[in-house]
């Protein structure tokens, strides 16, 4: 694991402390909480030259102020520029004092850019990161996906199984199913990228046959779940419209 990821990760452990003590519900997003949830093959990330830039987390909007008091106590400021963008947004930004180490965002409830995913009575599944099925829906939401999100997501399903109940240490597809079996748009964005995922396993020297195999099953198993799942009538009716109408949310990036 590189050194800049240890330091994310120090910094990431020392306000999710703070939190716990001052029982603020924390839980991390992003790279970095791909990176802790997937220790067996964290050596994949060098290989596949994954580097990690930032720190996010989720929390309620309910603890706000105390989610800014938690981010005081370990050093950080509430970025005051971006607070209107970030009050219409559901977000929070944190800058540190000083500045070496990066800024924080936390999402209040729901990540909401291409598709929602909503985390109300949801981070308590799990610690110190969201619950593994909301992360890999925070990667299969994208509708332009990129590559780091693709190696993410394949470190993450060559990491943990899959569970149609929850399960800490296995993806629940099952909620993944039961969510994409009420939304058409959300639904053909998540089954269009794992397809890219699958493809993507060819391109990587670094991921062995077995890599490739066991992630290209789960991928299956996910699949076969998700296809399997009845569908509400709304999703039918949307489905018959299918690409030629907007099926997702634009994203508009927050000025820093």
């Amino acid at each position: 694991m590189s050194s800049k990821a240890d330091d994310f990760i120090q910094h990431a452990d020392a306000i999710l402390d703070i939190a716990k003590k001052r029982q603020v519900v924390l839980r991390l997003l992003g790279a970095l909480a791909f990176r802790i949830r997937c220790p067996s093959f964290s050596q994949l990330y060098g290989a596949l030259g994954r580097e990690i830039s930032d720190i996010d987390f989720a929390g309620y909007s309910s603890q706000s102020k105390d989610i800014v008091t938690v981010f005081a106590e370990a050093g950080y400021i509430q970025d005051n520029e971006a607070m209107h963008e970030v009050a219409l947004s559901g977000r929070m930004i944190f800058r540190p004092k000083p500045q070496p180490t990066p800024h924080i965002d936390v999402f209040l409830d729901k990540l909401e850019m291409c598709h929602t995913i909503d985390f109300r009575g949801r981070l308590e599944l799990d610690y110190p990161t969201l619950n593994l099925a909301d992360m890999l829906l925070e990667k299969m939401q994208i509708v332009m996906i990129n590559e780091k999100d693709i190696q993410d997501t394949i470190v993450l399903l060559r990491e943990h199984g899959v569970s149609e109940v929850n399960d800490k240490n296995n993806i629940e597809v099952g909620h993944i199913a039961n969510l994409l079996a009420n939304d058409w748009g959300f639904y053909y964005t998540v089954v269009t990228n794992l397809g890219k995922v699958a493809e993507g396993l060819k391109k990587y020297e670094a991921l062995s046959n077995s890599d490739r195999e066991i992630v290209a099953e789960r991928i299956q198993s996910i699949l076969g779940v998700i296809e399997g799942t009845p569908k509400s009538t709304k999703w039918k009716l949307r489905a018959k419209i299918g690409t030629k109408k907007k099926w997702y949310n634009d994203i508009e990036e927050v000025k820093r």
